[in-house]
């Protein structure tokens, strides 16, 4: 459990764009022995649900937003796991967002789990073309394709993808992430049952562990 101070400081250090603050934190939290999932949730994954709800309210702008995003995507590489010790499992995960999904963090946050759980992860970011999903799948052979889903409007992108891999490779393992499912995960997931959704990189962290 990170300290409420912690994150308060976080926050504030977001908005005003303090980068370097952000490292120290950080840095700190993890000579600390905090694990990467606690700070991914409890310092990420908070600290960006606020500022959303904080832009609703008008607290703060898009700018803001854009600034924050950015800074964890710096401390996400600058912070990365160092799987070079770790046992590696002999598996393949690859990690995309659907085509024009613009928000990355979660999945790559995602793609870092696999790797501390001995995976061999190939992250692509954001917005990646069906066809390129496709060839992605024929070229690398996953066990398991990570797509990342936070939009829900775009939710025919999502499951047309589905049924193009369901077409072309009807093995292939799936799991789906993002906040587009938070809340109207059911319906998809009764016409796609063996596709598993992760409400939380806790989640995934858990079921790699166990699996």
């Amino acid at each position: 459990m990170i300290k409420q101070v912690f994150f308060v400081d976080f926050y504030n250090s977001l908005i005003d764009g303090n980068k370097e603050n952000c490292i120290s934190i950080v840095s700190q939290l993890f000579n600390d022995g905090v694990e990467h999932a606690d700070i991914y949730i409890e310092l990420y994954q908070n600290a960006l649900y606020k500022i959303g709800k904080d832009w609703d309210k008008g607290f703060c702008t898009i700018v803001d937003e854009h600034i924050s995003s950015r800074i964890i995507e710096f401390l996400l590489y600058r912070f990365a796991p160092n799987v070079s010790k770790k046992n590696k499992n002999g598996k393949k995960a690859v990690i995309l967002c659907i085509d024009k999904e613009q928000h990355s963090i979660g999945a790559l946050m995602a793609s870092h789990t696999f790797e501390l759980n001995g995976w061999a992860t190939l992250y692509l970011g954001s917005s990646t073309p069906n066809k390129e999903s496709l060839k992605l799948i024929e070229l690398k052979k996953p066990d398991i394709l990570g797509i990342s889903f936070n939009f829900y409007l775009n939710i025919k992108r999502l499951t047309d993808l589905i049924e193009l891999i369901r077409t072309h490779y009807p093995k292939q393992k799936i799991i789906i992430g993002g906040q587009g499912l938070k809340e109207n995960n059911i319906n998809l997931l009764s016409v796609f049952p063996d596709i598993q959704y992760f409400k939380s990189i806790i989640e995934l962290d858990k079921f790699l562990k166990e699996n």
